[in-house]
């Protein structure tokens, strides 16, 4: 029988569903993520040991260490080809990461093939179901990038930096550190900050509100191949995003390319939408510093 529960997360990430047959931990999913079951506990039932001691599991890693344990647990549905990338994926030490064409390479050389696709083993990472656990997080684009993570870029950015790594890339070349020495280093992007009414805004709204306007702004303004107005489409005030935009040259197809190696004439892809609202965020929580003075604090936990 199916049992299904939650594990409450700290601050920062969205809480974890369990699900155990009764013998072996068989997924394990952030709340939301496309591939999460519904939570149907059966409350009145005694929980069993394995998630019990998924749970152990779950406290050791969020204190900030590999547990020196693992819960027994199933995949089930696995081809060779996934189980040599789950096999790679749990070959990643804690704070460290790979690509996926280092997995694709080492896949590769195991096969005796010439070469083998990246996409392919992406296609195969983002099907793992039992995350942290199997750390289809540690695994990052080209350059360090953070693309797309079925957990949601903000709980991959956190676990990554639970972890000691600090890259939040949005581009093939480009990560969030040296971004923003070079946004400090520009006198037009440098001149933005968020004003009192911005911050009391991102305070009031909070974190899931926030990430959801700035992607719906994206996605209108940003993600078509040849958005209405390019280059003036973004207001330089009245949204904390339009402001984020504008501080992190993601206002047009234009700085797009020309900060980040985006190339303009074409759709962005999910990847890259994702990368794009997550650098915004991470430039407003940073921007917004201190709200206890307003109410209801926003939990921007990136």
């Amino acid at each position: 029988m199916t049992d299904t529960r939650r594990y409450k997360t700290p601050r920062g990430f969205d809480d974890l569903i369990m699900v155990s047959d009764g013998e072996a931990l068989t997924g394990l999913w952030f709340e939301g993520s496309r591939n999460a079951p519904d939570l149907h506990p059966d409350v009145g039932a005694r929980e069993p040991p394995v998630l019990r001691e998924t749970r152990r599991w779950l406290d050791a890693y969020f204190s900030g260490r590999q547990p020196d344990f693992t819960p027994p647990y199933r995949i089930d549905d696995l081809t060779p080809f996934r189980r040599d990338v789950v096999d790679a994926m749990l070959a990643i030490p804690f704070g460290a990461t790979a690509t996926y064409g280092d997995i694709a390479a080492a896949i590769a050389r195991k096969r005796g093939l010439a070469k083998m696709s990246a996409q392919a083993v992406g296609q195969a990472v983002g099907w793992n179901p039992i995350c942290i656990i199997v750390p289809c997080h540690r695994v990052v684009g080209a350059a360090g990038a953070l693309v797309g993570y079925g957990g949601g870029i903000r709980n991959k950015i956190a676990l990554l930096r639970l972890e000691g790594v600090e890259r939040t890339a949005i581009g093939p070349d480009t990560n969030f550190d040296a971004l923003r020495e070079r946004l400090a280093r520009s006198r037009f992007r440098s001149r933005f900050k968020l004003s009192a009414a911005d911050r009391a805004y991102v305070a009031r709204k909070g974190w899931e509100t926030l990430r959801a306007q700035a992607e719906k702004i994206v996605r209108e303004r940003l993600a078509p191949a040849a958005p209405r107005n390019d280059g003036s489409q973004t207001p330089m005030r009245g949204h904390p995003v339009f402001i984020a935009q504008h501080a992190t040259a993601t206002c047009c197809r234009g700085c797009l390319a020309k900060w980040h190696g985006i190339p303009a004439g074409r759709p962005l892809g999910e990847n890259e939408i994702a990368s794009i609202v997550a650098v915004q965020l991470a430039w407003i929580r940073e921007a917004a510093g201190d709200l206890t003075g307003f109410p209801k604090q926003a939990m921007l936990g990136i």
